[in-house]
């Protein structure tokens, strides 16, 4: 997830990238922003590239054992 940090960031990076308004329309704005950022489930590049390198090595595991679990089959169909 991202933190309330980096939520702060991105959502001053997009406030700074609208020109003029009152500093009213931008505290909504802020606020409507972090609101919503807050209730989606993002998480950042890092963590992901980090939960993809685990699945992956899972999967090769995974692999792995459902061929050995194959070979033992059949040397216990073939006695």
């Amino acid at each position: 997830m991202l933190s309330n940090e980096q939520l702060g960031k991105l959502v001053q990076q997009v406030l700074s990238a609208i020109p003029g308004g009152t500093q009213e329309v931008k505290n909504h704005l802020h606020s409507a922003l972090l609101s919503g950022l807050q209730k989606l489930d993002v998480v950042t590049r890092e963590e992901f590239e980090i939960q993809s390198a685990l699945l992956l090595r899972s999967r090769v595991k995974l692999s792995v054992l459902e061929q050995q679990v194959a070979e033992l089959e059949k040397h216990l169909i073939s006695k």
